[in-house]
């Protein structure tokens, strides 16, 4: 008999494509699995309660939709760290981790202070911030300003204010002790922090050093210079949200599970030169 499996995604980015690619690679193996793809919102959930869905892979960007979801009483397992959810069962990048390896790599390079730039109220940016921070307080007993945005739930994600481009330039133009290195808690943040300083005449890597997450090829590329990035295992978190999954469905139990970064990948926004560094790729 076949399993129906909802997928709620927004698949508009490379970070939800290749979740989706782990979950195919591990459903031909035996399993004759039937995927819907939704939009993730509320009303699409509350319409499908009843719709006789076997299971549930998700990326939640609301406490609303989750609750939605409920309703159908299949497992549900979350592939995203936007919402905290701890009631929920996850498959997810390990966000200490990056933070914490986003500091060491950024403290092996020129840089002499450290920012942070990242979303409020989001729980994967509040913890890739907590690890970039203490880790930078114990290598240099320096604090990590930060600078939030607010998220655009529903826009797109390449949406863009004039008015909080100003103040995030006036934010980075507030720091005078150079280079400053500014980790972003993803890479359309650090597409947009390169880019605002490039016109702003912020010498990127020599004034203004960037480090993004999810090595975006889009865009780590449309910057100059291109954007260095932490790689996410973003198909094994498929795959393994497909596992757990599936073991779900037939034992009723399971455990979350969080997955460490693949690497840092060194492009012109972090380095003068190549690094020697042992996280770099």
């Amino acid at each position: 008999m076949s399993r129906q499996i909802g997928l709620f995604m927004r698949e508009d980015s490379r970070y939800i494509r290749d979740i989706i690619a782990g979950i195919q690679s591990y459903a031909p193996m035996g399993k004759d699995w039937r995927f819907h793809l939704f939009t993730p919102v509320a009303e699409v959930g509350r319409t499908l309660a009843q719709r006789g869905l076997d299971g549930v892979i998700a990326h939640f960007d609301s406490d609303a939709l989750y609750e939605s979801l409920e309703a159908c009483s299949c497992p549900i397992i979350s592939v995203g760290s936007l919402l905290e959810q701890p009631s929920c069962f996850r498959v997810v990048a390990d966000d200490e981790i990056v933070g914490r390896r986003a500091a060491e790599y950024l403290l092996h390079t020129h840089a002499q202070a450290f920012a942070f730039v990242g979303y409020r109220d989001w729980y994967f940016s509040r913890v890739r911030h907590e690890a970039y921070a203490r880790t930078i307080f114990k290598a240099r007993r320096s604090d990590v300003p930060v600078f939030e945005l607010e998220p655009q739930t529903g826009r797109s994600p390449a949406a863009r204010d004039d008015r909080v481009d100003a103040e995030l330039l006036a934010w980075l133009g507030r720091h005078k002790t150079r280079p400053l290195a500014v980790f972003c808690a993803n890479d359309l943040l650090g597409m947009r922090v390169v880019n605002l300083c490039q016109a702003a005449n912020l010498r990127v890597p020599h004034e203004i050093l960037v480090l993004g997450v999810d090595n975006d090829p889009v865009y780590c590329s449309l910057c100059m210079p291109e954007l260095s990035s932490i790689e996410l295992p973003l198909k094994q978190i498929g795959f393994e949200a497909a596992a757990l999954l599936d073991q779900l469905m037939l034992t009723n139990a399971g455990k979350s599970l969080s997955l460490p970064p693949v690497d840092v990948i060194c492009r012109g926004s972090s380095e003068l030169t190549r690094s020697r560094h042992p996280l770099v790729q």
